[in-house]
Order: C-alpha cells, then structure tokens, then sequence
C-alpha cells in the first residue's frame, strides 16, 4: 500500500465533509465511525447546537469587551474568528 500524501489527506476530508450531509440518514454506528474518522482527521465533529451555542457565547463574550459596538460588527468580528480558525 502506498504511503497517502497531503493531497490524499485533503480529499479525504473533503469526502467525510460530503458524508455529514448525510449524517441524519447513516445508522447510530455509522453515524459514530463517521465521528472518529473526522476526529482522526483533524475535522470538527461537534452538532449544530454545539457551534451555534458556542458562536452565540463568543458574540456575548465579545460584547462585554466591546459595549459600544454594533449587532452587525459584533458578527462581523465573530465571522472572521471562526472563519480564520
């Protein structure tokens, strides 16, 4: 077997990232393996709630810091954080 290659690991990601569209169809074990593969993967695996509840805290985190901001800077800022990570 081949040693796989940055390219190798860049396509896989991109097929796992493919599977989670389909993650409510996969069975509780496929839905598990899909998770650890991800997490072998460097990929995030959290739940939708989990990142919306994350997000929602760095905005309110965010506010304190930052009284005199807007709504719409607020997320602005918080966008470019979580697109950056």
């Amino acid at each position: 077997m081949d040693k796989l290659k940055l390219k190798d690991l860049y396509q896989l990601r991109e097929w796992v990232d493919q599977m989670y569209w389909d993650f409510d169809r996969l069975s509780s074990s496929g839905q598990e393996t899909l998770d650890k593969i991800a997490d072998k993967l460097g990929m995030e695996t959290e739940t939708t709630e989990e990142v919306v509840n994350r997000v929602s805290k760095s905005i309110k985190d965010l506010k304190k810091q930052n009284p005199t901001w807007t709504n719409e800077k607020l997320c602005s800022e918080v966008l470019k954080f979580w697109l950056d990570k």
